[in-house]
Formats: C-alpha cells, sequence, structure tokens
C-alpha cells in the first residue's frame, strides 16, 4: 500500500468505512488488505449501518452469479453496442479478481434506464444495485468476458495508465459516445465539450477526432496540486462543438445505446445555433 493511501486512511478512517476505502482506490486493494491495516494501526473504522449492510448481503454470492443468465461471449464480436458498453466501460467501469472474475459499470441512478438496456442487450438476467451515493451498478463474473475486456485493451486499476484501445474504424463514432457518456460533459450555458482521462488516452482521442476534421480547443492537466494523470480535453469553439455532436450522434437509430439526458442536451444546443 502506497503512503499517500495509507494517510488518506489515517485521515478519513472516523468516516469511512473499509466498503468505502475499498470502492474510493478503485478496488486496488482487498477489504482484507485494508482491514488488516487498520487493524495493525488501531485504527477503528466506521462500521456499516443496517441499510448498508443489508444492501451488502443483497449482493449474490459467486456460486449464484455464475448460475445467472448472461452471453458470455458478448465482447468477442464487434457491433455498434458492444462498442458502446466498451467505451462506457473504459470511462466508468472496472473488473477485478477477488475468488473470481468480475465486471461491473457505475452511472448515475437517474441513468438507471441504460444500465437495463446494457443487460438486456448483454442478454443478462442479472440485478442493477442502487448505491448510497445516488448511483448504481451492475456487477457480474465471468472469466470469459473479464479476459476479453483485457484482449480489447482493458485493464485493471486503469484509472491511471488507460491508454485508448484499438476500436475498427466504423465503431469509434459508437465508442467515443460511450466514453463521453461516462466521463465527458456539455454545457448548458456556452456549449462547451469537455471529456476527461488520462493523458496518453486523450491524446490518442485527439487524433481520431483530427482524423474526422474535428479540432478540439486544449488538453490540459486536470487538479495539477495532486500530480496525478487526470488531464481534461475540451472543445469550445461553436462550430467544433456541432461537429462532434453530428459525429458520435450521426449514425444512432432506435436500437442504439446513448445516454438520453446527454443526447438531449447535445440536441437543444446544435438545433440553436
Amino acid at each position: 500500500m502506497i503512503n499517500s493511501h495509507k494517510k488518506f486512511i489515517k485521515d478519513n478512517y472516523k468516516t469511512m468505512s473499509i466498503n468505502d476505502f475499498y470502492n474510493y482506490f478503485d478496488k486496488r486493494y482487498t477489504k482484507k488488505q485494508i482491514r488488516n491495516f487498520c487493524n495493525r494501526n488501531g485504527l477503528k473504522y466506521r462500521k456499516l449501518n443496517k441499510d448498508e449492510l443489508k444492501a451488502a448481503l443483497s449482493v449474490p454470492n459467486k456460486k449464484q452469479r455464475q448460475q445467472i443468465q448472461i452471453n458470455h461471449n458478448y465482447f468477442k464480436t464487434w457491433s455498434k453496442n458492444m462498442a458502446y458498453i466498451f467505451g462506457l466501460w473504459c470511462a466508468d467501469g472496472y473488473i477485478y479478481r477477488n475468488k473470481g472474475y468480475y465486471f461491473s459499470i457505475k452511472l448515475h441512478k437517474q441513468d438507471k434506464y441504460l444500465l437495463q438496456k446494457i443487460l438486456d442487450e448483454m442478454n443478462s438476467k442479472h440485478n442493477i444495485y442502487e448505491n448510497k451515493d445516488n448511483s448504481c451498478h451492475i456487477t457480474f463474473s465471468s472469466k470469459t468476458i473479464y479476459h476479453d475486456i483485457i484482449r480489447l485493451g482493458g485493464k485493471e486499476r486503469k484509472s491511471l495508465d488507460m491508454n485508448f484501445p484499438y476500436v475498427p474504424n466504423e465503431y469509434l463514432a459508437d465508442f467515443i459516445r460511450g466514453y463521453f457518456d461516462g466521463d465527458g460533459s456539455i454545457h448548458k450555458d456556452n456549449g462547451g465539450i469537455t471529456i476527461c482521462g488520462t493523458k496518453e488516452f486523450l491524446n490518442e482521442l485527439n487524433n481520431v477526432l483530427k482524423n474526422q476534421s474535428i479540432n478540439i480547443t486544449n488538453i490540459h492537466q486536470h487538479n495539477i496540486a495532486r500530480g496525478n494523470n487526470t488531464y481534461k480535453l475540451q472543445i469550445y469553439r461553436k462550430n467544433e462543438i456541432i461537429n462532434f455532436i453530428n459525429f458520435i450522434y450521426n449514425d444512432v437509430d432506435n436500437l442504439c445505446l446513448y445516454m438520453k439526458r446527454k443526447r438531449d442536451i447535445c440536441y437543444a444546443y446544435a438545433s440553436v445555433r
């Protein structure tokens, strides 16, 4: 465990539970490792309340997850929706191993319908779990999907060094739409587009957009004081914003996946310019 994470635990153990630390560090450490560190240092971490404990106990165990229906081969074949889900996962998902191989995507509660569409697309009968922080998530076990995500360019603990994966040209718009729905935003006032990611990921995204005649405004580090590898790609020129919107939504029909609230904002901006 790195020193900055040890210090974070020592500074926040009174208000955070083992589960909170586990999720905060993006599954980098097991719950047992975090618990052992707290015990060794006499840190009496926050216990789960009744509702949190009930939610934790409601998650299916490994055997139950394995029995629930899902298309384990879903990520073996490119399609518009597969590219979208992979893009969304690159922004708001993770994979991890903990006595099994797990795949998960986490979104805001207002986008719960989108998680259901993803489950339907993957022929899955898994549940959607709601969290205390106004988010919801899907999590299921699949060794095949875990390894397919890695084959596609994904990885565990990807937040610090995620590279832009290989995506066939015909599915780039769908992949970027998925990533934008996860880690992008369009500002209602000025229409500015912001997409967050690692420097490496955003530099390659910039190259992809240039090939589509979309010129960005800048890429700069987010929260320099923390010395992290989180950057922002921004587009502020009106015509370039319109070009970006047209690129990611041009070939979208009723069968395609997208986040409705973001598309509505994009369409509203494009229609009045």
